[in-house]
């Protein structure tokens, strides 16, 4: 995968067996795969199509709501392109906007 990038999410999805002597843990450390995580985010509804790769775009208002954390997610930057995995459930915008929950993962 390469050098992992601050503020983004990743998962494990292999644990090596070999153990390496660690100067801060005694039982030595582990080396892990791991890969990129999807992130939830909020998006307007008029953008969404499953499949399609897309520029993000944060939601930025002065509101603060329920939706906050989907609007500007963890993990994802603005002009990141993503792919839509996943489109979700329509969200209740104290905005006005008609915005949906989507499953994106960012297109390396």
């Amino acid at each position: 995968m390469g050098k992992l990038e601050p503020s983004r999410l990743y998962r494990i999805v292999e644990v090596r067996e070999k153990i390496f002597q660690c100067r801060i843990h005694e039982n030595g450390v582990k080396l892990v795969v791991v890969e990129e995580s999807p992130v939830e985010a909020a998006m307007e509804d008029r953008l969404i199509v499953e499949g399609a790769v897309l520029t993000f775009s944060p939601i930025v208002c002065r509101i603060e709501c329920n939706n906050k954390s989907l609007c500007i997610p963890e993990g994802l930057r603005k002009n990141d392109k993503c792919q839509v995995i996943k489109v979700g459930e329509k969200l209740n915008c104290l905005a006005g906007l008609k915005l949906r929950s989507v499953i994106l993962k960012r297109v390396l």
